[in-house]
């Protein structure tokens, strides 16, 4: 009967319409008067073959049928579509804040100018080969031009400013020769200066004020380049040994600060033991905390450059440092290309 309901089923797929029959062979009453089991859907009989299939149950529990699973089908070029997910997750991930570093600063304020540098710096050492620049070349030239300058065992320059007329006189009533006996120092082969640069508004009082002193003392490097100006201090130390070495061609150049009260015997005897010396960067070196809070004193705009330490390198306080005749010619050819920090003393200090 099984076989016959099957046969019957399959011969009536093409006509059955609905699941009680069809109204050409009879409604299911019809058959039931006939001795003939009633059509039945096809759900129904694949539920049935399934259940015969399962055999006997296990343990004397009967077997629950399978509930039926829609499978999904695979993403094409793709075996695992759970990359779906993961690709998700990381950009999820990646659009969370996180904290920036000193490094990551350094990354986005570096590449900005890099090949704006990278040009500057190429053209620098086409000027210091074209000018016979070497480590070890204390004249930092060749051919008659550097033999034929006379030689200097030291370069002073005294930092001074236009409110600071009393601290000159003082310095020139102290350890500071003036008039004849300044002449006779540099005939010995040191030359002691005031350093100082212009007014802001050129040719004002203050300018002509610094004209009128040094007509009278002769004892002035005047920087006609560079403004005298609390916040372009840090600059001004570029200008003067530039100047200074190419108006003077000496072993040594010392620049000071007019606060401090010098022995000069004690220098020149300690510059003289030390003459022939190449790449001497000497002073009282130090090194210390950066200050990154702008309202304190000693504040460094550029406090992110110094590592997340925040400490400055070794380096020589700007009171009082040395350099040999080789590196304040290094910073006269590189000065454009130089960076300079809040403070002259930590400047020269990055250059060595």
């Amino acid at each position: 009967k099984a076989k016959q309901g099957v046969g019957v089923f399959a011969f009536q797929v093409g006509s059955v319409g609905a699941v009680g029959g069809d109204r050409r062979h009879g409604d299911t009453g019809e058959r039931h008067a006939a001795g003939q089991p009633p059509l039945q859907a096809p759900a129904l009989l694949l539920r049935r073959r399934r259940l015969r299939r399962q055999g006997p149950p296990r343990h004397g529990l009967p077997r629950l049928p399978r509930l039926g699973v829609r499978r999904r089908p695979a993403m094409a070029g793709r075996a695992d579509p759970g990359g779906v997910l993961s690709g998700l997750l990381q950009k999820s991930t990646s659009n969370l804040p996180k904290e920036i570093s000193v490094d990551d600063k350094l990354r986005d304020l570096g590449c900005t100018g890099i090949g704006r540098k990278i040009a500057e710096a190429e053209m620098d050492i086409a000027k210091a080969k074209s000018e016979g620049y070497l480590w070890g070349n204390g004249t930092g030239g060749t051919g008659t031009e550097g033999s034929s300058r006379k030689k200097f065992l030291a370069v002073i320059g005294v930092y001074t400013g236009f409110g600071s007329r009393l601290k000159r006189n003082t310095f020139r009533g102290s350890w500071m020769p003036r008039g004849d006996a300044l002449k006779t120092l540099e005939e010995k082969g040191v030359v002691i200066r005031f350093v100082i640069g212009r007014s802001p508004n050129r040719g004002d009082s203050l300018d002509r004020n610094i004209n009128e002193e040094n007509r009278k003392t002769n004892d002035f490097l005047i920087l006609e380049s560079h403004e005298e100006a609390a916040e372009e201090l840090p600059k001004k130390v570029k200008f003067f040994f530039s100047a200074a070495i190419e108006a003077w061609d000496a072993e040594f150049y010392v620049k000071i600060d007019d606060n401090i009260n010098l022995d000069l015997a004690g220098l020149i005897e300690m510059l003289n033991v030390r003459r022939g010396s190449h790449g001497l960067y000497m002073g009282c070196m130090k090194s210390g905390a950066v200050v990154s809070e702008e309202e304190q004193q000693w504040y460094e705009p550029e406090w992110w450059k110094f590592g997340d330490s925040r400490t400055y390198f070794r380096h020589a306080a700007g009171s009082l440092f040395i350099l040999s005749n080789n590196l304040a010619r290094y910073i006269n050819i590189n000065s454009a290309s130089l960076q300079s920090y809040a403070h002259d003393d930590i400047s020269v200090g990055s250059w060595m």
